[in-house]
């Protein structure tokens, strides 16, 4: 009689051993890293919005060949949205205080600064408060409200030197903050 070989779910009953604190480390870098890359495309997003909203139209210039036009084109007036006027506003100053949070977060973990980190969860998280407290995008506002809300956690979870916890939820509110700042820079985005 032969016995069954030993796979994956053969070990002994009981909890699995806890990964090394190296491993969960490294995944968590690559969590952190993950988020400041999509909080690095909203952000260009935003700049995006605030560039292409403040276009000016009306200029002209002579091109080689073509005879001098005495009359210009009427000006145009400059296309302003919701979402440029919001980002420019109070709510684009805390958006990028949180935005700056998040990034000296992950550069501290990343740097292996357990003290540092905690400070950085603290001021992410006071920063959160103070955005939610600050004025709601025109277009979602509850995909922005929950994403400050995640974030405001995830600081206080880091803050803690709870970085397990916290990681999924900066993912998730770096997730919310990218779809509100493409909602803005839609056309159809007020």
């Amino acid at each position: 009689m032969t016995q069954p070989s030993a796979g994956p779910g053969d070990g002994p009953p009981g909890p699995r051993p806890a990964p090394s604190p190296r491993a969960s480390r490294a995944r968590m870098h690559l969590s952190l890293a993950g988020l400041a890359a999509a909080l690095i495309v909203a952000t260009a997003i935003a700049a995006t919005v605030i560039v292409s909203s403040s276009g000016r139209g009306g200029g002209s210039s002579v091109r080689p060949g073509q005879p001098f036009s005495s009359t210009a084109p009427a000006p145009q007036a400059a296309t302003v949205t919701g979402g440029a006027r919001w980002l420019t506003g109070r709510a684009g100053t805390l958006l990028a205080a949180v935005n700056s949070d998040l990034g000296t977060l992950s550069a501290v973990e990343r740097a292996g600064r357990p003290d540092a980190a905690e400070l950085a969860g603290r001021q992410l998280a006071a920063d959160a408060r103070a955005a939610l407290s600050g004025p709601m995008p025109p277009v979602r506002a509850g995909d922005y409200r929950s994403a400050l809300a995640e974030l405001q956690r995830a600081g206080a979870y880091a803050a803690g030197g709870d970085a397990g916890r916290a990681t999924p939820l900066l993912m998730t509110g770096g997730l919310h903050i990218a779809r509100v700042a493409a909602a803005l820079n839609t056309p159809g985005g007020q």
